[in-house]
C-alpha cells in the first residue's frame, strides 16, 4: 500500500503565499515609518510611498498564489511553471522587503542623530492610524485579486445562460459583483484617507 505524500505538490505555493503576506505587512510597517515623519526637508515620504506600493504588490502576489494553491486540476507542466514563477516572484518580494528594512533602519537612525533625542522622536512617530489604513489597503488588494477571477467566471457563465432566459446565470454573477465592489471600496477608501492625512500633515508643517 503506497504511503501518502508528506507534502502536496501545491504546498510550496501556500508557503510562498504566506511569506508574501508577511512581507506585505512588514513593507507596510516600513512605509508608514517613513510617511509618519513630520519634517518636510527629508525625502523619506518617497521611500514610504515606494514601500507601500511594494506591500500592495506583495499582498496581490500572496492572494494569487493562495488562489492557485486551491486549484487541483493541474497538469505537471502548468504546476511546475507556477511553482517556478511563485518562487521567483516570492524571492523578489522577500529581497525588496529586506532592502526596505535596511533603508528604514538607516533612515530612522539618521533622524535620531541630533542630541535632543526626544525632539527626534517627535519628528518620527510611528502612526498607528496610518498603519491600520495600510493594512486595510493590503486587505483590499488581497480580496480584489481573489474576487476578479470569480467575477470573470460568473460573467462568462451569465453570458452563456442569458439566451435561455431562465436567470440561472445571474445567481453567481450578483455575489461576484458585490464582492468585487466591496474589495475596491476596501482599497480606495483607506488610500484616500491616507493621502488626505499625509496632505494635512504636510500643510501643518509648511
Amino acid at each position: 500500500m503506497p504511503l501518502p505524500p508528506l507534502m502536496s505538490p501545491q504546498r510550496p505555493l501556500l508557503i510562498w503565499a504566506v511569506l508574501a503576506l508577511v512581507c506585505a505587512v512588514v513593507l507596510s510597517v516600513e512605509g508608514v515609518s517613513h510617511l509618519s515623519g513630520r519634517t518636510r526637508q527629508r525625502p523619506g515620504w518617497r521611500l514610504g510611498v515606494l514601500f507601500l506600493l511594494g506591500s500592495l504588490v506583495a499582498a496581490a502576489l500572496s492572494a494569487r498564489l493562495y488562489d492557485l494553491h486551491g486549484e487541483f486540476q493541474w497538469t505537471e507542466h502548468d504546476l511546475a511553471t507556477w511553482l517556478i514563477l511563485g518562487a521567483l516572484l516570492g524571492s523578489a518580494v522577500l529581497a525588496f522587503t529586506v532592502y526596505g528594512g535596511v533603508r528604514t533602519s538607516r533612515y530612522l537612525r539618521s533622524s535620531s542623530a541630533p542630541d535632543d533625542e526626544s525632539r527626534a522622536a517627535r519628528e518620527w512617530p510611528f502612526s498607528g492610524d496610518l498603519f491600520v489604513l495600510a493594512l486595510m489597503m493590503d486587505a483590499g488588494i488581497w480580496t480584489l485579486v481573489l474576487a476578479l477571477p470569480r467575477l470573470v467566471e460568473a460573467a462568462y457563465t451569465a453570458k452563456n445562460y442569458m439566451p435561455a432566459g431562465d436567470g440561472l446565470g445571474m445567481s453567481p454573477l450578483i455575489p461576484a459583483i458585490a464582492s468585487t465592489v466591496c474589495s475596491v471600496a476596501l482599497l480606495i477608501i483607506p488610500l484616500t484617507m491616507l493621502l488626505r492625512a499625509r496632505s494635512r500633515s504636510r500643510r501643518v508643517t509648511s
